[in-house]
Protein backbone atom coordinates (compact mmCIF):
# COMPACT_ATOMS: atom_id res chain seq x y z
CA UNK A 1 0.00 0.00 0.00
CA UNK A 2 2.92 2.31 0.61
CA UNK A 3 3.67 2.32 -3.08
CA UNK A 4 0.07 3.28 -3.78
CA UNK A 5 -0.59 1.42 -7.03
CA UNK A 6 -4.06 1.89 -8.45
CA UNK A 7 -4.70 -1.82 -8.11
CA UNK A 8 -4.16 -1.82 -4.34
CA UNK A 9 -6.10 1.44 -3.94
CA UNK A 10 -8.96 0.04 -5.99
CA UNK A 11 -9.17 -3.15 -3.94
CA UNK A 12 -9.21 -1.13 -0.74
CA UNK A 13 -11.76 1.53 -1.67
CA UNK A 14 -14.03 -1.03 -3.35
CA UNK A 15 -14.93 -2.09 0.18
CA UNK A 16 -15.93 1.49 0.95
CA UNK A 17 -19.69 1.91 1.41
CA UNK A 18 -19.73 5.20 -0.52
CA UNK A 19 -18.04 3.57 -3.52
CA UNK A 20 -20.78 0.95 -3.78
CA UNK A 21 -23.61 3.36 -3.02
CA UNK A 22 -22.54 5.80 -5.72
CA UNK A 23 -21.92 3.05 -8.33
CA UNK A 24 -18.51 4.47 -9.09
CA UNK A 25 -17.06 1.42 -10.86
CA UNK A 26 -18.23 2.55 -14.29
CA UNK A 27 -17.18 6.16 -13.68
CA UNK A 28 -13.65 5.10 -12.71
CA UNK A 29 -13.49 3.06 -15.92
CA UNK A 30 -14.41 6.18 -17.91
CA UNK A 31 -11.52 8.08 -16.36
CA UNK A 32 -8.94 5.39 -17.08
CA UNK A 33 -10.29 5.02 -20.63
CA UNK A 34 -9.80 8.77 -21.05
CA UNK A 35 -6.18 8.54 -19.83
CA UNK A 36 -5.57 5.66 -22.24
CA UNK A 37 -6.88 7.67 -25.22
CA UNK A 38 -4.74 10.65 -24.19
CA UNK A 39 -1.71 8.36 -23.70
CA UNK A 40 -1.34 9.40 -20.08
CA UNK A 41 0.55 6.67 -18.24
CA UNK A 42 -0.74 6.06 -14.72
CA UNK A 43 0.44 3.24 -12.51
CA UNK A 44 1.31 4.72 -9.14
CA UNK A 45 -0.96 7.02 -7.21
CA UNK A 46 1.76 9.69 -7.28
CA UNK A 47 1.54 9.69 -11.11
CA UNK A 48 -1.89 11.30 -10.79
CA UNK A 49 -1.44 15.07 -10.55
CA UNK A 50 -3.68 18.11 -10.38
CA UNK A 51 -3.00 19.22 -14.01
CA UNK A 52 -4.24 15.83 -15.26
CA UNK A 53 -7.50 16.14 -13.30
CA UNK A 54 -7.91 19.74 -14.40
CA UNK A 55 -7.49 18.75 -18.05
CA UNK A 56 -10.04 15.96 -17.57
CA UNK A 57 -12.58 18.38 -16.10
CA UNK A 58 -11.92 21.04 -18.76
CA UNK A 59 -12.56 18.56 -21.57
CA UNK A 60 -15.82 17.43 -19.99
CA UNK A 61 -16.95 21.04 -19.65
CA UNK A 62 -15.98 21.72 -23.27
CA UNK A 63 -18.05 18.70 -24.33
CA UNK A 64 -21.03 20.31 -22.59
CA UNK A 65 -21.51 17.73 -19.82
CA UNK A 66 -23.80 18.77 -16.99
CA UNK A 67 -22.33 19.91 -13.68
CA UNK A 68 -23.67 16.86 -11.82
CA UNK A 69 -22.30 14.48 -14.46
CA UNK A 70 -18.81 15.95 -14.08
CA UNK A 71 -19.10 15.91 -10.30
CA UNK A 72 -20.04 12.23 -10.32
CA UNK A 73 -17.22 11.30 -12.70
CA UNK A 74 -14.55 12.79 -10.47
CA UNK A 75 -16.17 11.47 -7.28
CA UNK A 76 -14.11 8.28 -7.47
CA UNK A 77 -10.93 10.40 -7.77
CA UNK A 78 -11.94 12.41 -4.71
CA UNK A 79 -12.66 9.21 -2.84
CA UNK A 80 -9.24 7.80 -3.72
CA UNK A 81 -7.66 11.13 -2.72
CA UNK A 82 -9.37 11.07 0.68
CA UNK A 83 -8.39 7.45 1.14
CA UNK A 84 -4.71 8.09 0.41
CA UNK A 85 -4.63 11.38 2.37
CA UNK A 86 -5.15 9.31 5.52
CA UNK A 87 -1.88 7.56 4.65
CA UNK A 88 0.09 10.75 4.12
CA UNK A 89 -0.23 11.14 0.35
CA UNK A 90 -1.29 14.52 -1.10
CA UNK A 91 -4.69 14.68 -2.80
CA UNK A 92 -4.56 15.44 -6.56
CA UNK A 93 -7.95 17.16 -6.38
CA UNK A 94 -7.19 19.50 -3.50
CA UNK A 95 -8.36 22.97 -4.47
CA UNK A 96 -10.33 21.76 -7.50
CA UNK A 97 -13.52 23.80 -7.94
CA UNK A 98 -16.16 22.91 -10.50
CA UNK A 99 -18.01 25.63 -12.37
CA UNK A 100 -21.75 25.18 -12.05
CA UNK A 101 -23.73 24.72 -15.24
CA UNK A 102 -25.58 28.01 -14.90
CA UNK A 103 -22.25 29.84 -14.93
CA UNK A 104 -21.17 28.21 -18.17
CA UNK A 105 -22.20 29.93 -21.38
CA UNK A 106 -25.15 28.07 -22.85
CA UNK A 107 -24.39 27.52 -26.50
CA UNK A 108 -27.26 26.98 -28.89
CA UNK A 109 -28.53 27.92 -32.33
CA UNK A 110 -31.51 30.05 -33.23
CA UNK A 111 -34.39 28.42 -35.07
CA UNK A 112 -33.37 29.34 -38.61
CA UNK A 113 -29.75 28.33 -37.95
CA UNK A 114 -30.92 24.94 -36.70
CA UNK A 115 -33.11 24.32 -39.76
CA UNK A 116 -30.32 25.32 -42.14
CA UNK A 117 -27.98 22.88 -40.39
CA UNK A 118 -30.50 20.02 -40.64
CA UNK A 119 -30.94 20.66 -44.36
CA UNK A 120 -27.16 20.58 -44.79
CA UNK A 121 -26.87 17.29 -42.90
CA UNK A 122 -29.63 15.70 -44.99
CA UNK A 123 -27.78 16.58 -48.17
CA UNK A 124 -24.15 16.08 -47.13
CA UNK A 125 -24.07 13.68 -44.15
CA UNK A 126 -27.34 11.67 -44.33
CA UNK A 127 -26.20 8.83 -42.05
CA UNK A 128 -26.52 11.22 -39.08
CA UNK A 129 -29.65 12.97 -40.33
CA UNK A 130 -32.24 11.09 -38.23
CA UNK A 131 -30.03 11.51 -35.16
CA UNK A 132 -29.58 15.29 -35.64
CA UNK A 133 -33.29 15.62 -36.41
CA UNK A 134 -34.32 13.97 -33.13
CA UNK A 135 -31.80 16.04 -31.17
CA UNK A 136 -32.69 19.37 -32.73
CA UNK A 137 -36.47 19.05 -33.16
CA UNK A 138 -37.40 16.59 -30.38
CA UNK A 139 -34.83 17.37 -27.68
CA UNK A 140 -33.41 13.84 -27.54
CA UNK A 141 -30.06 13.27 -25.87
CA UNK A 142 -27.23 12.16 -28.14
CA UNK A 143 -27.39 8.50 -27.08
CA UNK A 144 -31.20 8.49 -27.17
CA UNK A 145 -31.28 9.80 -30.73
CA UNK A 146 -28.52 7.50 -31.93
CA UNK A 147 -30.17 4.32 -30.63
CA UNK A 148 -33.66 4.78 -32.12
CA UNK A 149 -34.93 1.83 -34.17
CA UNK A 150 -37.87 1.48 -36.53
CA UNK A 151 -39.86 -0.36 -33.86
CA UNK A 152 -39.57 2.65 -31.54
CA UNK A 153 -41.53 4.82 -34.00
CA UNK A 154 -45.32 4.54 -34.12
CA UNK A 155 -46.29 6.18 -37.40
CA UNK A 156 -50.01 5.77 -36.76
CA UNK A 157 -50.03 7.24 -33.24
CA UNK A 158 -47.35 9.77 -34.28
CA UNK A 159 -45.11 9.04 -31.31
CA UNK A 160 -41.52 7.98 -30.67
CA UNK A 161 -40.45 5.94 -27.63
CA UNK A 162 -37.05 6.57 -26.08
CA UNK A 163 -35.40 3.18 -26.58
CA UNK A 164 -33.94 0.73 -24.16
CA UNK A 165 -31.94 -1.93 -25.93
CA UNK A 166 -28.58 -3.74 -25.67
CA UNK A 167 -26.85 -0.56 -26.89
CA UNK A 168 -28.60 2.01 -24.72
CA UNK A 169 -30.33 2.41 -21.39
CA UNK A 170 -32.16 5.69 -20.61
CA UNK A 171 -30.21 8.03 -18.35
CA UNK A 172 -32.74 8.25 -15.50
CA UNK A 173 -36.34 7.32 -14.61
CA UNK A 174 -37.66 10.45 -16.29
CA UNK A 175 -35.91 9.44 -19.52
CA UNK A 176 -38.25 6.46 -19.99
CA UNK A 177 -40.84 8.27 -22.09
CA UNK A 178 -42.91 8.37 -25.27
CA UNK A 179 -43.17 11.73 -27.02
CA UNK A 180 -45.54 12.98 -29.73
CA UNK A 181 -44.12 14.33 -32.99
CA UNK A 182 -45.53 16.05 -36.07
CA UNK A 183 -45.95 14.92 -39.67
CA UNK A 184 -42.75 16.61 -40.86
CA UNK A 185 -40.51 14.68 -38.45
CA UNK A 186 -42.25 11.40 -39.29
CA UNK A 187 -41.87 11.98 -43.02
CA UNK A 188 -38.17 12.77 -42.58
CA UNK A 189 -37.68 9.60 -40.54
CA UNK A 190 -39.41 7.62 -43.30
CA UNK A 191 -36.96 9.20 -45.75
CA UNK A 192 -34.02 8.19 -43.53
CA UNK A 193 -35.31 4.61 -43.33
CA UNK A 194 -35.89 4.40 -47.09
CA UNK A 195 -32.40 5.71 -47.85
CA UNK A 196 -30.64 3.48 -45.34
CA UNK A 197 -28.39 0.88 -46.97
CA UNK A 198 -27.04 -2.42 -45.73
CA UNK A 199 -28.78 -5.42 -44.20
CA UNK A 200 -27.08 -5.84 -40.82
CA UNK A 201 -28.71 -2.89 -39.05
CA UNK A 202 -31.33 -4.60 -36.81
CA UNK A 203 -33.68 -1.68 -37.44
CA UNK A 204 -31.33 1.05 -36.17
CA UNK A 205 -31.46 4.33 -38.04
CA UNK A 206 -27.91 5.58 -37.34
CA UNK A 207 -25.14 3.42 -38.82
CA UNK A 208 -21.42 3.60 -39.57
CA UNK A 209 -19.92 4.69 -42.89
CA UNK A 210 -19.91 1.02 -43.89
CA UNK A 211 -23.65 0.81 -43.10
CA UNK A 212 -23.17 -1.41 -40.06
CA UNK A 213 -24.00 -1.13 -36.39
CA UNK A 214 -21.67 0.86 -34.19
CA UNK A 215 -19.69 -1.33 -31.79
CA UNK A 216 -20.92 0.75 -28.86
CA UNK A 217 -22.61 4.02 -28.01
CA UNK A 218 -19.16 5.43 -27.21
CA UNK A 219 -18.09 4.79 -30.83
CA UNK A 220 -21.26 6.47 -32.08
CA UNK A 221 -20.60 9.48 -29.86
CA UNK A 222 -17.01 9.80 -31.11
CA UNK A 223 -18.06 9.63 -34.78
CA UNK A 224 -20.92 12.05 -34.19
CA UNK A 225 -18.69 14.59 -32.45
CA UNK A 226 -16.04 14.30 -35.18
CA UNK A 227 -18.65 14.94 -37.87
CA UNK A 228 -19.94 17.95 -35.95
CA UNK A 229 -16.41 19.31 -35.48
CA UNK A 230 -15.78 18.95 -39.21
CA UNK A 231 -18.96 20.90 -39.97
CA UNK A 232 -17.92 23.65 -37.58
CA UNK A 233 -14.44 23.85 -39.10
CA UNK A 234 -15.29 23.69 -42.80
CA UNK A 235 -18.97 24.38 -43.45
CA UNK A 236 -20.39 26.53 -40.64
CA UNK A 237 -21.62 29.86 -42.07
CA UNK A 238 -20.06 33.08 -40.83
CA UNK A 239 -21.83 34.50 -37.81
CA UNK A 240 -23.23 31.14 -36.69
CA UNK A 241 -21.91 30.19 -33.22
CA UNK A 242 -19.79 27.12 -32.60
CA UNK A 243 -21.72 24.37 -30.88
CA UNK A 244 -21.11 20.69 -30.17
CA UNK A 245 -23.33 17.72 -31.02
CA UNK A 246 -24.80 17.79 -27.52
CA UNK A 247 -25.79 21.45 -27.88
CA UNK A 248 -28.48 20.56 -30.44
CA UNK A 249 -30.70 19.49 -27.53
CA UNK A 250 -30.08 22.88 -25.90
CA UNK A 251 -31.20 24.56 -29.11
CA UNK A 252 -34.51 22.69 -28.96
CA UNK A 253 -35.02 23.60 -25.31
CA UNK A 254 -34.27 27.26 -25.99
CA UNK A 255 -36.68 27.20 -28.94
CA UNK A 256 -39.45 25.62 -26.83
CA UNK A 257 -39.03 28.11 -24.00
CA UNK A 258 -38.63 31.32 -25.96
CA UNK A 259 -40.52 30.79 -29.22
CA UNK A 260 -43.22 28.29 -28.27
CA UNK A 261 -43.62 29.62 -24.70
CA UNK A 262 -43.76 26.07 -23.32
CA UNK A 263 -44.05 25.69 -19.55
CA UNK A 264 -41.11 24.13 -17.73
CA UNK A 265 -43.02 21.12 -16.41
CA UNK A 266 -44.25 20.00 -19.85
CA UNK A 267 -40.81 20.59 -21.35
CA UNK A 268 -39.20 18.48 -18.60
CA UNK A 269 -41.58 15.63 -19.39
CA UNK A 270 -40.95 15.92 -23.13
CA UNK A 271 -37.15 16.01 -22.88
CA UNK A 272 -36.88 13.47 -20.04
CA UNK A 273 -35.27 15.93 -17.68
CA UNK A 274 -35.01 14.77 -14.06
CA UNK A 275 -36.67 17.57 -12.10
CA UNK A 276 -36.56 18.01 -8.35
CA UNK A 277 -40.25 17.40 -7.67
CA UNK A 278 -41.15 14.04 -6.16
CA UNK A 279 -44.76 14.65 -7.15
CA UNK A 280 -43.87 15.16 -10.80
CA UNK A 281 -41.49 12.19 -10.92
CA UNK A 282 -43.80 9.61 -9.37
CA UNK A 283 -47.40 10.79 -9.45
CA UNK A 284 -47.95 13.10 -12.42
CA UNK A 285 -49.24 11.56 -15.64
CA UNK A 286 -47.28 12.41 -18.76
CA UNK A 287 -50.18 13.46 -20.98
CA UNK A 288 -49.12 12.82 -24.59
CA UNK A 289 -51.92 14.95 -26.03
CA UNK A 290 -50.95 17.86 -23.79
CA UNK A 291 -47.34 17.59 -24.98
CA UNK A 292 -48.61 17.41 -28.54
CA UNK A 293 -50.56 20.67 -28.19
CA UNK A 294 -47.84 22.54 -26.33
CA UNK A 295 -44.78 21.35 -28.25
CA UNK A 296 -45.20 18.97 -31.22
CA UNK A 297 -47.96 20.95 -32.96
CA UNK A 298 -46.06 24.21 -32.49
CA UNK A 299 -42.91 22.68 -33.96
CA UNK A 300 -44.96 21.54 -36.95
CA UNK A 301 -46.48 25.00 -37.51
CA UNK A 302 -43.08 26.67 -37.15
CA UNK A 303 -41.55 24.31 -39.75
CA UNK A 304 -44.48 24.96 -42.10
CA UNK A 305 -44.00 28.72 -41.73
CA UNK A 306 -40.29 28.28 -42.49
CA UNK A 307 -41.28 26.68 -45.80
CA UNK A 308 -39.83 23.21 -45.18
CA UNK A 309 -43.08 21.28 -44.96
Amino acid sequence: MARGTFRTIGIDIWRDRDFKALSLEAKSTLFFLWTYKRRIRLRLYTDLTYPIIERYVNEMETDGLAHDTIRQRIAVIRLAGNHMAKRGFPSPVAGLRLVRKDRIEKRHWKGEQLLEFLQWVKKNDPRFYSMRLLQGLCGFRLYEAGSVRERDIDFEAKTIAVPQNPYHRPKNLSSFRTVPVGDFILSELKWAIANRTGDNHEGFLTLTKRHKLFKSMANLKDESCKAMAEYNAKHRPAGVPYITAKDLRKSFIDLSENKFDCDTRTLDFYTGHSDGSTRDRHYSARDIESMRRKIADKVEVWIWEAGLN
